[in-house]
């Protein structure tokens, strides 16, 4: 009972610390052009609605408190050499390593949210039985 009282306590209080930082970051717009063929589908979508892709960042003073310490790109080719070595000889130590390079790999990858925009639509220029609910969003 206790200890699965002291869960929720841990659940909540992680729920907190991340509703909190939700809240408290800020997002900038990557401008970059989306490679693909432009065709009409693309240019009757662009007519409805914008798309713009968004990035979390951080402010300069704000770190997080468990960022891993970085290797340079020497010791990551080193390891990269000797891990079928490491593999052979000390396999737990090549797990360890292996799950510390998938781990630095998704923690380096940010989030990048698309944002749809859809055009105000002028209700007295709007044809019979066309309406903004026919939007896709």
């Amino acid at each position: 009972m206790k200890q699965d009282k002291k869960q929720d306590q841990l659940r909540s209080a992680a729920r907190q610390r991340h509703e909190n930082l939700g809240r408290n970051a800020r997002f900038a717009q990557i401008w970059k052009s989306r490679k693909g063929d432009n065709n009409e589908v693309d240019e009757t979508l662009r007519e409805m609605c914008h798309l713009y892709d968004a990035v979390q960042v951080d402010s300069d003073g704000e770190k997080h408190p468990a960022e891993p310490q970085m290797t340079s790109v020497e010791e990551g080719a080193i390891l990269c050499n000797f891990l079928p070595l490491l593999r052979e000889h000390l396999p737990s130590a090549a797990e360890e390593i292996e799950s510390d390079i998938v781990s630095l790999a998704q923690s380096e990858d940010s989030d990048v949210y698309d944002i749809y925009t859809v055009k105000e639509v002028d209700d007295t220029n709007m044809e019979e039985g066309a309406s903004a609910a026919s939007y896709p969003l």
